[in-house]
């Protein structure tokens, strides 16, 4: 094995003159440092932010639980109006006729157009549901008049059939 070299001189003069810097500013800056608290100060203050922390959790709960019921009630409301459209002029003052458009805020102007989703039956293949989904949109978007909306959603429909039968070919 071979011995370690001592440092130079040149390498002892730097480390020195580090020491000496590093010493006078800690000197110069520790007493400018505030004193920590006492330590019943540091558990209250542990306390008061296990606090918060449990209050803010709590209330972030509240806030999900509100939302996730404000979906449920909105999904509720979408689908009784699919169930009572039946009908368009059942329930419609004398004279007033619906037009077939929607007037609902998803529809209007700046918001783009959308289909409005169907529940389907249920195949047991979830492509053949999704066939069956935008079948559905294609006829929505012919009532509206929506023909770049048609055009998209039939080359869609041709890729998926298409893959559909891809896959069923390989079994």
């Amino acid at each position: 094995m071979q011995a370690e070299k001592p440092p130079s001189p040149h390498t002892l003069k730097l480390q020195k003159k580090i020491r000496a810097y590093a010493t006078g500013y800690l000197q110069e800056n520790m007493f400018t440092l505030p004193n920590l608290p006492p330590l019943d100060r540091i558990r209250k203050l542990q306390e008061d932010r296990a606090n918060s922390l449990a209050r803010r959790a709590t209330e972030e709960k509240a806030q999900r639980e509100r939302a996730m019921q404000e979906r449920l009630q909105a999904a509720k409301m979408q689908q009784h109006k699919r169930e009572g459209s039946g009908d368009f002029n059942r329930n419609r003052p004398p004279g007033k006729v619906h037009t077939g458009r929607r007037t609902s805020p998803e529809s209007g102007v700046g918001n783009g157009w959308g289909p409005v989703p169907v529940m389907q039956g249920s195949s047991p293949d979830p492509m053949l549901q999704q066939i069956d989904i935008i079948k559905s949109y294609i006829k929505q978007a012919k009532e509206q008049h929506k023909f770049d909306e048609v055009d998209m959603l039939q080359k869609n429909l041709m890729e998926l059939e298409a893959e559909y039968t891809r896959q069923h070919q390989k079994r």
